[in-house]
């Protein structure tokens, strides 16, 4: 049935139309308009400190509070299925990273990949293995030869079951060695354990060890990225004692995905002119971290591209489901 519409007709569609658009053009210039929060879904003691610099940072672009809101659990699934259900208005952003990839493979999640977007990449994570100051083994050599030593003794913690985990659990089947693995629903809770004497290992993000480090209260065996570490120079990579074996997580942000392009478009930008200031730079490279900065479709892919990665992985090393 064919349909006829009058010229009035047509005219009001095509006012609504452009008012539409209009009005989330406008929407998006005025944004923020109120305080945004940006949510963790880990505890604090981590990769907190990184968002705070950023939120500080956004707050003097944007003269609105951006607030941190802390919601861990089931090694991030729980504040990342908070992000995706939020209203898609821009106001809550959500840390995320590799356990976009990884979670799917260990847990059942409340959400999709095509429940979220991404914003940006913010930095390169650098990890460490670490041990209490008493532990009997100062190289990652020496670590494999005590555990083979004495099976079933020697401990490890981590805080979620990320790229790191996978790391780890290579890092043993290629020493053919064994340690008891203690997971963490926060960074914060395993340096405590560890400080306490009832954890022996732990990997970790530098970003919230070095203050540990720096006052002797833990030991670095080894940094877990390909090169080492500008200002830790002095301490190994775990590459030097395993050939190929490095970890680098990342750091970035996540929204709702139906959050207006307009929108994701601002964020995008204003999150590029934070990590690309220099004297920002210094700070987040204080806290362990690589600044390095990838568009929002720079991150989804990255992400995407982890999903095959760490899948594959999986199914080869027959890694038992959580």
């Amino acid at each position: 049935m064919a349909h006829s519409f009058s010229r009035r007709t047509t005219l009001q569609w095509m006012a609504s139309t452009a008012f539409g658009t209009a009005f989330a053009s406008a929407a998006a210039e005025a944004y923020p308009s109120q305080p945004v929060k940006i949510v963790m879904p880990f505890g604090p003691g981590g990769a907190d400190a990184l968002y705070r610099i950023v939120a500080e940072r956004l707050q003097d672009l944007w003269n609105q509070p951006v607030l941190i809101d802390y919601k861990p659990g089931a090694a991030t699934v729980v504040g990342t299925d908070f992000v995706t259900k939020s209203k898609p208005d821009g106001y809550t952003l959500g840390m995320a990273g590799a356990n976009l990839a990884v979670n799917p493979i260990f847990y059942k999640t409340p959400y999709k990949r095509e429940d979220w977007r991404g914003v940006a990449n913010l930095v390169e994570v650098q990890m460490a293995l670490v041990a209490r100051p008493d532990a009997p083994f100062n190289t990652v050599k020496e670590l494999v030869a005590y555990a083979k030593a004495n099976p079933n003794t020697v401990n490890y913690g981590i805080a979620g079951l990320g790229a790191t985990y996978m790391g780890m659990e290579i890092l043993m089947r290629r020493g053919g060695f064994s340690m008891l693995k203690v997971g963490f629903n926060s960074n914060g809770t395993a340096q405590s354990e560890l400080l306490g004497g009832r954890l022996d290992v732990l990997v970790d993000p530098l970003v919230g060890l070095a203050q540990h480090i720096n006052a002797g209260k833990m030991k670095v065996l080894a940094m877990l990225g390909e090169n080492r570490f500008e200002g830790w120079e002095q301490h190994p990579t775990l590459s030097e004692s395993m050939p190929g074996l490095a970890v680098s997580p990342y750091y970035g942000v996540i929204v709702p995905r139906a959050t207006p392009e307009q929108v994701v478009a601002k964020l995008e930008e204003d999150l590029a002119r934070v990590i690309g200031d220099k004297a920002t730079q210094k700070r987040i490279a204080a806290l362990g971290l690589v600044p390095r900065f990838q568009t929002a479709k720079e991150f989804e892919q990255r992400s995407d591209a982890d999903v095959r990665t760490f899948n594959d992985m999986a199914r080869k090393m027959n890694i038992v489901l959580q």
